[in-house]
């Protein structure tokens, strides 16, 4: 494991490369950063002298650290994410930099935590900065958005805007690079069927256009099989009981699931491996085997598939990754050229989480 200064350096220069610091230039203090990292002050001074080292700032004895020298702000670009540190958005973000780094461009990157109230605060800041374009997740896109407000100011303005999964509800003529949600469900919904299940369950999230997509494409696979829908199978989750699942670490909703909802079901279609990964572990904690008492498949083919205790059936994310392909979308709207929303397949990946109808349903 690398030294705690050498990982320190490398957070700071990381925020520094994304532009957090652009605005005023200068570095928090080594107290404040010694309090804000949970890190010693001699911590702090030897990644602050390592940065220092390799010409990314300036350190004045007595006045602090400083950047050397501050992007162009014509070149900057917003990439504004729900949670840039959730499972899927490394390799997203890292799309996204590589991209821009390769065309001049330096993205200031910030969160909105899929709140609508944090959302406005990022957007208000970014009407007062001069931007060259705007990538970003748009936020509980499922229901009415009252930011549509500054989203047109932004367009007013001339700022390029690509959106990443779904663009807020409401927000007519939006660019956005999204994924075939419904198609995938359908997908994974008909290969549970092949297998002969007729009876099954669904988890999926309430307030993002992906939950709702994937519902549909839940729905309409069963229908055209012949198989009536029983909402009596099924569960739907918010962004709060997801953020409660990972700062507690305890799947209620999932609890409640099992015990009151599927009864019945042989399969369970997930809105993600997230969810998967919970739900098989509760499945076997409660004595049920996966697949041979409860078939469960998903989306993402994350590490959470690996990592599950039965490795889960998914649906892997296009060759051609939304976050690249949405990056230079922008890019070349910037350019000046029209942009051009798009829809990526999906492809599926069979582990052990799914096999045929059990005789011993649960």
């Amino acid at each position: 494991m690398r030294p705690k200064y050498e990982q320190l350096a490398a957070e700071l220069r990381r925020e520094i490369q994304m532009g957090q610091y652009t605005a005023a230039g200068r570095l928090p203090a080594e107290a404040v950063l010694s309090k804000q990292r949970q890190v010693c002050r001699q911590t702090v001074r030897r990644a602050l002298e390592l940065l220092a080292a390799e010409g990314l700032i300036d350190r004045r004895h007595g006045n602090g650290s400083y950047l050397k020298q501050s992007p162009q702000r014509q070149r900057r670009v917003a990439v504004v994410l729900s949670y840039p540190s959730d499972y899927i958005f490394p390799r997203v973000l890292d799309d996204i930099q590589n991209v821009l780094y390769a065309n001049s461009f330096t993205p200031m990157l910030f969160s909105t935590g899929n709140r609508t109230g944090r959302e406005r605060a990022v957007l208000e800041r970014l009407l007062q900065e001069d931007l060259s374009g705007l990538l970003m997740e748009g936020v509980r896109t499922a229901l009415p958005n009252p930011n549509l407000d500054l989203y047109r100011q932004l367009r007013q303005r001339g700022v390029p805007s690509v959106f990443l999964y779904a663009p807020p509800n409401g927000l007519e003529g939006a660019v956005c690079i999204s994924d075939d949600d419904r198609g995938g469900s359908y997908l994974l919904t008909r290969y549970l069927i092949g297998l002969g299940h007729d009876r099954i369950g669904g988890i999926f999230k309430a307030d993002d256009r992906q939950g709702t997509e994937r519902y549909l494409g839940y729905a309409e696979a069963l229908r055209d099989a012949g198989i009536t829908l029983d909402e009596s199978c099924l569960r739907w989750f918010n962004s709060e009981d997801r953020l409660d699942l990972l700062n507690t670490g305890n799947p209620w909703f999932l609890h409640r699931y099992l015990e009151r909802y599927l009864g019945g079901c042989s399969a369970v279609l997930c809105y993600n491996d997230e969810i998967a990964y919970q739900l098989i572990r509760l499945l076997l904690s409660a004595g049920q085997r996966v697949p041979e008492d409860v078939s469960v498949v998903s989306f993402d083919h994350s590490y959470y598939s690996d990592n599950s205790p039965i490795p889960i059936t998914s649906l892997p994310h296009s060759a051609q990754q939304p976050g690249r392909l949405a990056t230079e979308e922008l890019v070349s709207m910037m350019s000046g050229r029209p942009g051009q929303s798009r829809t990526l397949s999906w492809t599926l990946v069979k582990r052990d989480s799914s096999g045929p109808r059990p005789g011993r349903r649960f």
